[in-house]
Parts: structure tokens; C-alpha cells; sequence
């Protein structure tokens, strides 16, 4: 297995590391490691590629109780006020038009470093290949990315897009 990986830590004074300013990273690091294998003499065999974001929508942020679900997520709207005691949903969906499946999952759930109530959002782009150059790897996470975020804006509202001062871009933005 080969995981890259990125986050943006609430303490960090950095900008968010944006998917394309992590592609030199990342092509360094697959050199590096396909580099080694050839050291070591074992054969590379990608089977299966995933980019996966995971968001952390902390009580408070556009909704202060399980029943308000619906302002961050307007597709979750229709449950009976006060009924709602816990969510999980998971959804897994082919791409039309494409070799990629979307796995989507909303989880209501404590984050254990500052016992904050939040939702997890994450969203996974998945993709079985048989190719190993680094450029074709990035061509299917770009195509990953490109859906996901196309799924992450027309999943949640336009209110919490405002919330979060999300801006009208292509793309290629982030």
C-alpha cells in the first residue's frame, strides 16, 4: 500500500493545503517509492485507487442539535422535529460516464481530542486500475477530486457554503 496523506490541523497558521499544491508531493513520493521497489526487486501492481476527503462539521457550525441536520445537509430534512437520536448513512454510487464509484458517509459522532459533538462527512472517490505511472495515478485523482467536490457542493446547503465563505470557483481551485 502507498497513502498519501494531508490534513489541515485548526492550529495550523499555514493556508489549507489544496489538492493541487500536493501533486509535487505527491509524484516525489511515488518516485520514491516505486524507486525502492525496483531496489528491492518486487513488482508494482496497483489494483485499486481512492481519494477520500473527510470533513469535520463541529456542533455549532450551522447546526446546534441532531434535529437541525437538515441546515448543512437539506437532503436529511422530513424527520419529525426531536425524533432524530442518532444518524449513520452511508451511500455508494457508480460516477456516469466514468471507471469511478462515490462513497459518501455522514456520521454523528464525538471527536475524541476535544470531546467536540461533530458530523464527519467524508467522501470517497474509488477507482480500479492496472496503472502504475504517476501521471495516470493523478489523472484518476483529479477525476476523484473534481467529483468530489461537485458531491461535497450539491450535497450540503447554500447556507452553510456562506457559513464557511465558500466562493464561486472552478475546479481547478482547489
Amino acid at each position: 500500500r502507498f497513502i498519501f496523506n494531508w490534513r489541515k490541523y485548526a492550529s495550523d497558521k499555514i493556508v489549507y493545503p489544496h489538492f493541487k499544491n500536493l501533486i509535487p508531493l505527491f509524484k516525489k513520493y511515488w518516485s520514491l517509492f516505486t524507486s525502492f521497489l525496483n531496489e528491492i526487486d518486487l513488482d508494482l501492481n496497483v489494483q485499486l485507487c481512492d481519494i477520500t476527503y473527510v470533513n469535520h462539521i463541529d456542533r455549532g457550525d450551522g447546526w446546534d442539535s441532531i434535529d437541525e441536520l437538515h441546515n448543512v445537509f437539506p437532503s436529511l430534512s422530513g424527520f419529525q422535529e426531536n425524533s432524530l437520536k442518532a444518524l449513520s448513512l452511508r451511500t455508494v454510487a457508480s460516477i456516469p460516464d466514468s471507471e469511478q464509484s462515490m462513497i459518501m458517509n455522514i456520521d454523528h459522532a464525538t471527536r475524541q481530542s476535544d470531546d467536540q459533538e461533530i458530523i464527519v462527512f467524508s467522501i470517497t472517490s474509488r477507482a480500479i486500475t492496472q496503472s502504475y505511472s504517476a501521471q495516470e495515478l493523478l489523472d484518476i485523482f483529479s477525476e476523484g477530486q473534481q467529483n468530489i467536490v461537485a458531491k461535497f457542493e450539491s450535497f450540503t446547503s447554500s447556507g452553510m457554503h456562506q457559513f464557511w465563505g465558500k466562493r464561486e470557483r472552478s475546479i481547478e481551485d482547489d
